[in-house]
């Protein structure tokens, strides 16, 4: 199914019928995963640390309660927050990022109004890198969560739904798509694992999601390379760009992907693990024009694909490796001038911020990045019960629990303090996060996968 170097289009595949044969499905349920690798379907309804956690299955006619110690991960399902059209991106010195609207900045502390906490209070000495301005538009696609809307090939099994997740089988090559609505500006993200080695073609931008190979840019992860092509329908493909190798990923296991598409500039990115690996300007006109996103297995090994999430794209990389703040503060702003100094306050819109020449008052929207001095900085310390809660959107706060029930989580931390956070905001909780013997297995459920 791999197409031809010499751009010949590739054999046909059978056209796809609206979600294919009905297959056996696991409604989409959280998730315990156990030191020893096992799993559990069901629903959390609480923790209270170092006592219980409890859970709920529909085979069990009382509440189950499992020791704490022997969980290590727990993957939870529900409807997520409403997303804000626009929220500042925080991250912290100890890795923790947290998103909301910038209230104010003083020397002591950064006051955050959030949607999953009310008002967060951040010790201004644990903050690192301050977006200010994060373009987040709806979801055009969050999930998966059951194969509806998905398209398959008439027959096609190579696909399946189980735990939250697209598992593809060995064995067997074959495509699973839907139309995402991608935008002018697009960005797609998705965990990716695999047990022997990824062979993963993307379709990205077709208009017929009956066609794989149509009119839209291919990328195609083989092994430890990835390439970029550009498809014109029967004409075949052109490559944008050579095959680029990526060092050791099949030994990996598993990567976040990152794809960003910008058709007014006809450029596509790949990104794996936030790093840019693949980045292909189109000389001719955009060839992906229509919103659909399809996937080819090619059979050489099971492969799983969750947490997948479409959004709109505000075209900006806010790339954090490009400032490194030392004895001062940095700020980058939107046309890429940076000034340092010592970021002063931020009240009501505004920044203060004071250099050798003067004192500045700008606008908080002219301002791309923010990175605070390194030499004032402070991380949080380790506590006892210390657990990793992972967002919707991304990035996580570390906090020792405290309770965890049907709706809410309590915890604290040395960045802010004890707050409440909805549970709705979470899709994951990593516990026993410092022990090195308490990793989720690198095969967890792969099943007969």
């Amino acid at each position: 199914m791999v197409p031809d170097p010499a751009g010949r289009p590739p054999a046909a595949i059978p056209p796809p019928t609206e979600g294919g044969p009905v297959a056996p499905q696991t409604p989409a349920a959280d998730v315990l995963v156990f030191r020893n690798g096992d799993t559990l379907q069901g629903r959390l309804l609480g923790i209270t640390p170092d006592t219980e956690v409890r859970w709920s299955h529909p085979d069990a006619k009382r509440p189950l309660e499992f020791a704490p110690g022997n969980i290590v991960q727990i993957k939870l399902t529900g409807k997520p927050l409403p997303a804000a059209p626009s929220h500042a991106l925080v991250r912290l010195t100890n890795g923790d990022e947290l998103r909301g609207q910038i209230v104010s900045l003083d020397a002591e502390k950064l006051t955050l109004q959030t949607a999953y906490a009310d008002v967060l209070t951040i010790q201004r000495p644990m903050l690192q890198t301050v977006l200010p301005q994060v373009g987040v538009a709806a979801a055009l696609y969050r999930g998966p969560t059951d194969l509806t809307d998905w398209q398959r090939a008439q027959g096609d099994q190579s696909w399946m739904f189980r735990n939250g997740a697209l598992y593809a089988a060995a064995g067997q090559s074959g495509m699973i798509g839907r139309d995402m609505k991608l935008k002018d500006r697009s960005r797609i993200d998705f965990d990716l694992a695999w047990r022997t080695h990824p062979y993963l073609q993307i379709s990205i931008g077709g208009d017929n999601p009956e066609n794989f190979f149509g009119n839209a840019y291919l990328l195609q992860l083989s092994g430890n390379s990835v390439q970029l092509q550009r498809g014109r329908g029967r004409g075949g493909f052109n490559n944008l760009g050579g095959v680029t190798s990526l060092d050791n990923l099949a030994a990996r296991g598993k990567a976040r992907i990152s794809i960003l598409v910008d058709k007014t500039k006809r450029t596509i990115a790949f990104l794996l693990d936030g790093a840019v690996v693949k980045q292909g300007p189109d000389p001719g006109d955009f060839a992906g024009q229509g919103g659909c996103v399809m996937f080819l297995s090619q059979g050489q090994g099971p492969m799983r694909i969750s947490n997948l999430l479409v959004t709109e794209w505000d075209g900006e990389w806010n790339d954090s490796g490009t400032l490194t703040a030392k004895a001062e503060d940095l700020i980058r702003f939107n046309n890429n001038d940076k000034v340092s100094g010592q970021l002063k306050s931020i009240s009501k819109g505004t920044i203060t911020f004071v250099t050798a020449f003067a004192t500045l008052e700008v606008p908080l929207e002219r301002a791309a990045q923010i990175e605070l001095a390194s030499d004032r900085a402070e991380r949080a310390r380790r506590q006892a019960g210390d657990v990793r809660a992972t967002f919707h959107e991304g990035g996580h706060v570390t906090l020792a629990l405290e309770k965890l029930d049907e709706t809410s989580l309590v915890g604290s931390s040395e960045n802010f303090g004890k707050r409440t956070f909805s549970r709705a905001a979470f899709r994951e909780l990593r516990l026993h996060i410092y022990d090195e013997t308490a990793q989720p297995p690198k095969a967890d459920e792969w099943g007969e996968f």
